[in-house]
């Protein structure tokens, strides 16, 4: 008998869904100008959950609107999530195409980084 129980992450796998807190994750690795990480949950979302490129952009989009960061930035993000959402509808790759979202929230964080250093070293003077 197969009595072993379902996980909570049985579950996820099976309604084709990351747990909300992956995908919050993965987006804070990014912010936080940490690709690599944010990369490898991404990964971890394809592979673990066996999700679709189009699902993780749904989640990700969900996300976003929960995320603490300024209007300005979420505007970015939404703008960028809709490209990777046409371009994946297009035929593109999955894993390039959301890699490619990542690196654009990275890149964003490193210069809101930058903005805020010359601030503080400005205050500094």
């Amino acid at each position: 008998s197969m009595s072993k129980g379902i996980s909570e992450e049985t579950v996820y796998q099976v309604v084709g869904r990351a747990r909300s807190t992956d995908v919050h994750e993965m987006l804070n690795h990014a912010l936080k100008g940490d690709f690599l990480k944010a990369r490898d949950e991404l990964r971890n979302l394809l592979v673990k959950y066996g999700l679709s490129g189009s699902d993780i952009v749904r989640q990700i989009h969900s996300e976003v609107f929960r995320l603490a960061i300024p209007e300005k930035t979420r505007i970015g993000l939404i703008e960028a999530i809709g490209d990777t959402d046409f371009r994946l509808v297009q035929g593109g790759d999955e894993e390039v195409q959301l890699s490619a979202l990542l690196a654009h929230l990275a890149a964003q964080s490193s210069v809101h980084r930058s903005v805020r250093e010359e601030h503080v070293t400005a205050l500094d003077r």
